[in-house]
C-alpha cells in the first residue's frame, strides 16, 4: 500500500470514525463507572431509609398503644 493512500485512510473518513468511536467508547465507560458509584450510593441510602421508617413505624405503633391505654383510662372513668 502507497504511502499516500495510508495517510488519507488515517487521517480521512476512516480514521475519523476509528476516533470516534474510540472516543464514544471511552466515554460510555466513564459514565458506566460514574452510573455505578451513584448506584452502590443509592443502596446505601435505601437501606437507610428503610431501617429509618422502621424505627417510625416502631414508634407510631407505641405512640397507638399509648393512646389507646390513656383513651381506654378515660373511658373507664366516665
Amino acid at each position: 500500500m502507497e504511502k499516500q493512500k495510508l495517510i488519507s485512510l488515517v487521517l480521512g473518513q476512516g480514521g475519523a470514525t476509528v476516533l470516534a468511536c474510540v472516543a464514544l467508547w471511552y466515554i460510555s465507560q466513564l459514565y458506566v463507572d460514574q452510573i455505578s458509584i451513584m448506584m452502590e450510593r443509592c443502596d446505601s441510602d435505601r437501606v437507610m431509609y428503610q431501617m429509618h421508617m422502621e424505627k417510625l413505624s416502631s414508634k407510631l405503633d407505641d405512640i397507638s398503644k399509648d393512646v389507646r391505654v390513656i383513651k381506654d383510662g378515660q373511658t373507664k372513668d366516665d
